[in-house]
């Protein structure tokens, strides 16, 4: 099973390690970090809201370009078959 870690925030400048989706992922035209943390604590009007939605389905986008589910995803559980009585 593959984890992968999401951050609002741009991780790079807040020094997280390990986060796989983030602001960093495609960073033109970006809020700054003052703008989303004063976000997070008093929402932002609608519009400003579907533009972060987009951005963070864009982020997404990138990641999975970047990292295709076939090197991603391993199938390790040995396959079993049904062996219940009938």
């Amino acid at each position: 099973m593959a984890l992968i870690r999401v951050c609002a925030f741009p991780a790079s400048r807040l020094g997280y390690e390990g986060i796989g989706i983030s602001p960093d992922c495609n960073p033109e035209n970006r809020a700054t970090p003052r703008e989303l943390f004063n976000w997070a604590l008093e929402p932002a009007e609608d519009h400003i809201l579907d533009k972060l939605f987009e951005d963070g389905y864009s982020d997404a986008a990138v990641w999975a370009k970047q990292n295709p589910v076939e090197e991603i995803v391993q199938d390790d559980q040995p396959h079993m078959e049904n062996d219940a009585v009938s």
